[in-house]
């Protein structure tokens, strides 16, 4: 080895450190700037985003510095990143549910949170999972897409819960039209806790029908009364169709 290439393996040693040191300065900075503004996970994510940002732009002046192709890597990378999306597309959706997650913002780290029939302690919420501490002291780990799927109790907030409402409709129906009278009657109830943004998801379960699922959110105390009058005033638009069957908070629609 000469002189300049262990100058230059030097060199990139040196700005690998600068690197590390100053993206936990800057994200750690941004951590105390936004700490009273912004809830704690979304701050972790801004916090994950400029360190990795900041350490890998000097990773890559410290492998330049050696000599190696930048090119190369990134189009290995490139196809590496390609192959892992075909092999598994439930990392992709994982990852937007996390961002959906962390964005909606109605469970924080240290809430204690019931997903489905898991309930703990919520420890983190990353861009795949979540992990929550059970009463056992065990720690588990839930997709964020089966989170977002799921119907969260946030234990903590006992007040605000999330409830699922789901139809089943015809295959002859309008679904776009019944899905926008849908959300105009959610917005026109005023117990539903509106800050927090509805789901929608459209599913076709059956030959003949459609199944839709809608999720919002609302005071524990006001549930009943809620679904009372999202049911009232469904019944009240479509009332000339004979096989409209409302099962608590379950609707058949034959067509619309």
């Amino acid at each position: 080895m000469g002189q300049s290439e262990l100058l230059n393996w030097i060199f990139a040693f040196i700005f690998i450190s600068i690197g590390y040191f100053l993206a936990n300065f800057l994200s750690n900075s941004l951590y105390t700037i936004f700490s009273k503004l912004l809830a704690k996970q979304q701050i972790i994510l801004i916090k994950k985003f400029v360190f990795y940002l900041v350490f890998l732009l000097f990773l890559a002046l410290s492998l330049q510095q050696i000599g190696l192709d930048l090119s190369i890597l990134l189009g290995t990378a490139g196809f590496l990143t390609v192959a892992i999306g075909f092999a598994s597309k439930t990392v992709v959706s994982n990852f937007i549910s996390g961002i959906f997650i962390i964005i909606e913002g109605a469970v924080e780290i240290g809430d204690k949170i019931q997903v489905g029939k898991n309930k703990g302690e919520l420890m983190s919420i990353d861009l795949l999972s979540i992990k929550i501490k059970t009463s056992s002291q065990q720690y588990m780990r839930i997709p964020n897409e089966n989170v977002l799927k799921a119907d969260i109790v946030n234990l903590s907030k006992p007040e605000i819960q999330r409830r699922t409402l789901k139809f089943e409709l015809n295959i002859l129906s309008d679904t776009d039209k019944f899905l926008e009278d849908l959300d105009s009657i959610i917005k026109e109830c005023k117990l539903v806790e509106q800050a927090l943004e509805s789901k929608f998801y459209v599913k076709q379960v059956k030959e003949s029908s459609f199944h839709i699922e809608c999720k919002i959110w609302c005071k524990a105390e006001d549930e009943d009364e809620m679904l009372s009058f999202i049911l009232k005033e469904i019944r009240h638009l479509y009332k000339k169709d004979k096989e409209l069957i409302p099962i608590g908070n379950y609707v058949f629609l034959n067509k619309i």
